[in-house]
């Protein structure tokens, strides 16, 4: 069949019996790459470096390491083994770029030759590396790893310079949730002086398993509601809100009032003070809104000890 164009939307068929060469095998190869490739740019947005490819210099050469990245049009660059360059003797104000290169016949030849080898047989092609001058980079040309001003400067030594990143595949999980106003479990939250138990603020407990995480996800938690209650001239001021107690179902959220007991001077015992704030959160409809990412399925490092030391 013939070589299929990059716009072409074609599915192989076969019946018993079919004879096949290798050149069908080549182009179904082909027309898979080309779906993928279409996949990677329009859903991925993977345009790149996605992993290594640092570059370093010495003396007259640089090194570029093994890593992997994504050109614009969604095409795998993938160096496999540290590769050493030559800085061309008239660099000026120049970038190292990676770039897609096909495998021409001779080389499917040579690579399939020994095939029977498995050592000897080559999965992957490494793109090819070349420097361009700055003014005339375009996008298609590749993805950009380093920038040299000169023979003397390092690699990436511009102030300006940040190479392309390809956007994560795996995206972070973000789940969210509010208490119910008005009907929000608060308790309070007392600490000790030394001799008594005081209270100087109110917490909540909240569930946070229906976000599904997998691990303990950056939380970010606030207080909401209406802080003024006209009828009996009363104003929740001054209050501080901040998470404590972490994990992968629940987070507990504190209240802070520095000035809690001036507040409602006239309360005298914890117990009342309890009531009176229970009272003053159901009647203004106060609740806790909260959001949680856990990035790109990683650990974010957040314990209940960050948490609490923040």
């Amino acid at each position: 069949m013939p070589t299929p164009l990059p716009n072409d939307l074609q599915r192989f068929t076969y019946w018993q019996g079919q004879l096949l060469r290798s050149v069908d095998f080549r182009d179904q190869s082909a027309i898979a790459a080309q779906l993928r490739w279409w996949h990677n740019r329009a859903v991925h947005n993977a345009y790149g470096i996605a992993e290594g490819l640092q570059v370093t210099r010495n003396g007259n050469t640089v090194t570029v390491e093994p890593g992997i990245a994504y050109d614009c049009f969604g095409r795998e660059l993938m160096l496999s083994q540290p590769q050493v360059l030559t800085i061309p003797a008239d660099l000026e104000d120049s970038f190292l770029l990676a770039q897609y290169q096909e495998i021409n016949s001779s080389n499917q030849q040579n690579e399939l030759s020994p095939a029977c080898l498995p050592t000897k047989f080559k999965l992957t092609q490494r793109p090819r590396l070349l420097w361009k001058p700055s003014n005339s980079v375009k996008v298609r040309d590749g993805v950009i790893l380093a920038r040299l001003i000169n023979r003397t400067t390092a690699p990436s030594d511009h102030p300006d310079f940040i190479p392309p990143r390809a956007r994560a595949i795996a995206r972070p999980r973000i789940g969210s949730g509010t208490t119910v106003p008005g009907a929000t479990s608060w308790t309070s939250w007392r600490v000790s002086d030394g001799s008594q138990q005081i209270v100087v603020g109110f917490q909540v407990e909240i569930d946070t398993s229906s976000a599904g995480f997998t691990e303990i996800p950056c939380y970010f938690a606030w207080l909401q509601g209406s802080f003024w209650s006209s009828p009996k001239e009363q104003f929740l001021f001054a209050s501080f809100g901040h998470i404590s107690k972490v994990s992968v179902e629940q987070l507990t959220f504190n209240l802070w009032l520095p000035s809690i007991q001036t507040w409602v001077p006239s309360i005298e015992t914890n117990q009342a003070l309890d009531t009176e704030f229970l009272t003053f959160a159901q009647q203004q409809k106060l609740y806790v809104s909260w959001l949680g990412i856990q990035p790109f399925q990683k650990n974010c490092d957040r314990t209940e000890e960050n948490y609490e030391s923040a």
